[in-house]
């Protein structure tokens, strides 16, 4: 539901918002994320981390699904 006042670029933020989501979960699927170095958050008064987080990408193998067993 939109706002009064939002107007058209609420749209364009939605839009956004819904293909970063598209994009995390590929990523999360498809990909296993690990440290690339040990990084200790500082959590005040938000969470951040002071080397950034870097971090090392594998793909995973594909898989397949037996949808008939």
């Amino acid at each position: 539901q939109q706002q009064v006042g939002e107007g058209r670029k609420n749209g364009v933020k939605m839009m956004v918002k819904l293909e970063m989501a598209i994009i995390l979960h590929h990523m999360v699927l498809n990909f296993q994320w690990e440290p690339f170095e040990q990084d200790h958050p500082i959590a005040f008064p938000f969470v951040e981390f002071p080397k950034g987080l870097p971090i090392r990408v594998h793909k995973l193998p594909a898989t397949t699904v037996d949808w008939n067993p």
